[in-house]
């Protein structure tokens, strides 16, 4: 797997994000999210208690710019056990809106 980073994502980690492990071969690619809000997740995500802990690989803002919670060789818990073998991105907006071209771009990156 290449470099643990994502190119030009500010470093978020999450406190618990070991937790979640490695995984054991490379990604098959990466599912996206919307989270029905606008704004960072990384407050949301760090102050959630066990059992309920969660969070994605990335989070993405409107303008493209992004924020990496988990090195990319970890797994993300917002994929749970129905999709590990992905990585979990988040993209700030609400369903009905349709994803920027900025966000578009980071996301091919």
């Amino acid at each position: 797997m290449g470099g643990l980073y994502l190119p030009g994502a500010k470093w978020r980690p999450i406190s618990y994000r070991a937790a979640a492990g490695k995984f054991t071969h490379p990604p098959l690619g990466y599912i996206v999210h919307v989270p029905v809000s606008n704004g960072s997740l990384f407050p949301y995500f760090n102050g959630l208690k066990s059992p309920a802990r969660k969070f994605c690989t990335a989070f993405i803002f409107k303008d493209g710019t992004s924020e990496q919670y988990t090195t990319l060789d970890m797994k993300a818990w917002a994929q749970g056990d129905g999709n590990g073998d992905y990585w979990s991105f988040e993209v700030e907006g609400y369903p009905n809106e349709p994803m920027t071209s900025a966000q578009l771009d980071t996301l091919a990156t």
